[in-house]
């Protein structure tokens, strides 16, 4: 069976039959406590299919629970009341989530989860690169799984630097699924928001990886609209492909297609020009 899959399968069966956070998973808890992270809520590991995707998103974790409650109507998936799962646990998350479902063209298939509004947000970002829709969805993967209220970006960054077990984690399980997503990539892109994956994720998977900003946008700090803070990163794997990362502080959402629409073009369709 494929590795990936398995993994993650896996998980999920025993999170959902055992009541508990699995094995393999407890670091997060372990030594990530800082987060707030809630066992209560499913994990939503990644969403698409790693193999054939338009591009890949890289985020940190699922993000926006307001409570770990059963009445928590903001998600879900509470192990309380699997009914609430509409079967999507059942058999295996792998068959249901490559069809990344939250990205329904019918609106009202889950309204009442507030995911399927954030990564139609995601998908319009997709498309302020000018990247076509070619009926192929996305690929998401997380870095972590686990639901919290919020990612607290630099108190991650602090801990990664002094966490062997999820530095492992890092380079030998995300690290090579993030590399088969980028290979399953119509474009060979990810897109990321936080300047933790520039600095710290990203270095750690490829030390190799090339920074190209400043030969795509001209400019040494990483903006791109003068007066505004907002950053980005444009990093080139040879024989893979590229990522863009951008950062604004304190905030995790996209940028305003109106003030970064045009630029974000010309970061695109510079890098459609590159061999790698």
């Amino acid at each position: 069976m494929d590795d990936f899959f398995e993994y993650w399968d896996n998980a999920l069966k025993y999170w959902r039959e055992e009541g508990r956070v699995p094995n393999s998973q407890k670091f997060w808890f372990e030594e990530q406590s800082h987060l707030n992270l809630y066992s209560e809520l499913m994990p939503e590991p990644y969403w698409g299919d790693i193999d054939n995707n338009s591009v890949v998103f890289i985020n940190f974790n699922p993000a926006g629970a307001e409570t770990a409650t059963p009445d928590d109507v903001s998600h879900i998936f509470q192990k309380e009341n699997p009914e609430k799962v509409c079967g999507w646990l059942s058999p295996e998350y792998s068959k249901v989530a490559v069809s990344f479902p939250l990205l329904s063209n019918d609106p009202e298939a889950y309204k009442h989860y507030k995911g399927a509004e954030w990564w139609q947000k995601r998908v319009k970002w997709m498309k302020q690169f000018g990247i076509e829709d070619n009926n192929v969805k996305p690929f998401a993967i997380e870095l972590c799984a686990w639901h919290s209220q919020k990612w607290t970006g630099g108190k991650y960054q602090s801990k990664l630097n002094g966490d062997p077990e999820i530095k492992t984690y890092i380079k030998t399980l995300f690290g090579p699924w993030l590399e088969r997503a980028l290979k399953g990539s119509e474009y060979h892109l990810a897109l990321c928001v936080g300047k933790e994956f520039a600095e710290s994720v990203i270095p750690l998977i490829w030390p190799e990886a090339r920074d190209i900003t400043k030969g795509i946008t001209g400019k040494t700090d990483h903006t791109i609209v003068n007066g505004n803070a907002r950053k980005f990163w444009v990093f080139a794997i040879d024989g893979l492909g590229h990522i863009i990362c951008t950062s604004a502080q304190g905030s995790n959402n996209i940028p305003s297609s109106s003030i970064f629409g045009e630029h974000e073009k010309m970061i695109f369709n510079k890098i459609k020009g590159e061999d790698f």
